[in-house]
């Protein structure tokens, strides 16, 4: 009973530790303010210079139009984080049930882990392409506007999604 408690607390703290994170105000300093910023390898950039995320993601919350795409690509960001944890959890207990328990049970959980899985995939895709917007919007924000050749989805008038190319 305690190990079930114990894991149950390391589930909630790992699912909404981050939501409680604090932010904190991160100042530019002159070297870098006014560079273009970009998103390589792992790594935010500066001009030609790596800074943390914190210093990224404030320089986007700087600009408005950059901050409300950022804030998009967090609303989907996050729940498909949420999907992830439990269709993760979902499949591996599916896939032991199905392995060894007696019932249906097994079958179901897995495949339907696998299908919540496949959700926060599509959720992942376009946070990342509501965050290439906001670092685009950024960079145009303080007057360096290159274009760029994205494929996007994107929702349609009569409530579907639809691939578009976007410049």
């Amino acid at each position: 009973m305690k190990f079930k408690s114990i894991a149950l607390f390391l589930f909630i703290f790992a699912l909404f530790g981050n939501a409680f994170a604090d932010d904190g105000d991160v100042k530019l300093s002159p070297s870098i303010a006014g560079k273009k910023l970009s998103f390589h390898d792992r790594n935010w950039f500066m001009g030609e210079q790596i800074v943390d995320a914190d210093v990224a993601i404030n320089a986007i919350k700087s600009k408005e139009e950059s901050s409300s795409a950022y804030s998009t690509a967090m609303g989907f960001y996050y729940p498909g984080l949420v999907l992830a944890y439990a269709g993760g959890a979902a499949l591996g207990y599916g896939v032991v049930e199905w392995i060894w328990g007696d019932g249906d049970l097994g079958m179901y959980l897995t495949l339907g882990g696998a299908g919540v899985i496949g959700i926060s995939l599509l959720l992942s895709h376009i946070a990342d392409g509501y965050m290439h917007d906001a670092i685009d919007l950024y960079n145009k924000g303080i007057g360096i506007s290159e274009t760029s050749l994205r494929l996007k989805l994107v929702p349609t008038e009569q409530g579907g999604i639809a691939v578009a190319l976007a410049f």
